[in-house]
């Protein structure tokens, strides 16, 4: 065996010994707070994203939008940028429920938020 492969499973031995020591606990409390520290980024509340009323349809669609959009870290002037001949009113109205989603702008949509397509175009 090679000297380079015997330092390779000593370093593999060493790294299994330290996991099998880790305090779940309180490393992952840690591990959070660095995150914290290093992603402070504005959280938003419940209605911020899904809305207080239930307005049918569209204003379900719209909060999913909204919801997905939030989740891939966009909002409304990049996500413009990603779609065609679109403007940020459109997705405000979308996405407020005023207007529905054309069915070529949801499949497009649904490709860039990486969700389902039936959840843009529901229509009950």
């Amino acid at each position: 065996m090679s000297v380079h492969t015997k330092m390779l499973l000593t370093q593999k031995k060493e790294i299994i010994e330290k996991i099998e020591k880790i305090d779940t606990s309180k490393d992952l409390a840690l591990l959070n707070s660095i995150i914290d520290k290093m992603f402070p980024e504005k959280t938003f509340s419940k209605e911020e994203v899904f809305g207080n009323k239930d307005q049918g349809p569209l204003a379900k669609n719209g909060r999913y939008l909204k919801s997905m959009r939030l989740r891939e870290g966009y909002d409304q002037v990049s996500l413009c940028k990603k779609l065609k001949n679109i403007k940020q009113p459109n997705i405000s109205a979308w996405e407020n429920g005023r207007e529905p989603i054309p069915n070529e702008q949801a499949k497009a949509l649904s490709k860039i938020l990486k969700c389902e397509l039936k959840l843009l175009t529901r229509k009950s």
